[in-house]
């Protein structure tokens, strides 16, 4: 893939940020990119390829607003 989308990818399973703080949001956010949670148990590998939609593809579906 382009743009910046070449892997590893790491999944984590999930942050529900409603329940957040800003300040807890901001550090859950920053761990991430610093690749702190891709060790965990609730983090895995996932390939992106044939995963993505092109805009004009994915149209609308039920979890689109």
């Amino acid at each position: 893939m382009s743009g910046g989308m070449d892997g590893p990818h790491v999944q984590i399973e999930s942050i529900t940020f409603s329940w957040c703080s800003i300040e807890q949001a901001l550090d859950h956010i920053r761990r991430t990119i610093a690749g702190e949670y891709d060790a965990s148990s609730f983090a895995h590998a996932l390939d992106l390829a044939g995963r993505l939609d092109q805009p004009g593809q994915h149209g609308r579906c039920h979890l689109c607003a």
